[in-house]
C-alpha cells in the first residue's frame, strides 16, 4: 500500500470509528473528511512529508496557510478538532 492510499484508509478508518462511537451527524463527518482530506494535501505539496511524520511547526504551518485563505474562525477550529480527533485515533489504535 502506497503513502496516499495509506493515509485515505486511516482517514476512512476514523471517519467510520468516529461515526460509530461519537453517533456524529452526517455533515460532521463529510466536513472532518474534507477537513482531513486537505490536511493531507497541505503535508503532502507544502510540506513534502507523510501526514503521519507530523510535527508542532507543520500544525503552525498549516494555521497560517488557512489564516491566508481569510477562513472563519468557526472553520478553522472545527479542523483542528478533526486533526486532533484523527491523531488521537492513530495513537490508539
Amino acid at each position: 500500500m502506497n503513502s496516499k492510499s495509506e493515509i485515505k484508509y486511516l482517514i476512512q478508518q476514523f471517519l467510520l470509528e468516529f461515526t460509530n462511537l461519537k453517533h456524529a451527524s452526517r455533515n460532521t463527518i463529510i466536513a472532518y473528511g474534507k477537513d482531513l482530506e486537505e490536511f493531507a494535501e497541505f503535508c503532502e505539496s507544502k510540506e513534502k512529508i507523510n501526514i503521519i511524520e507530523i510535527t508542532d511547526k507543520i500544525i503552525r504551518n498549516f494555521l497560517f496557510y488557512l489564516n491566508e485563505k481569510n477562513l472563519s474562525k468557526k472553520s478553522i477550529s472545527r479542523k483542528l478538532s478533526a486533526l486532533r480527533s484523527f491523531y488521537n485515533f492513530l495513537i490508539r489504535n
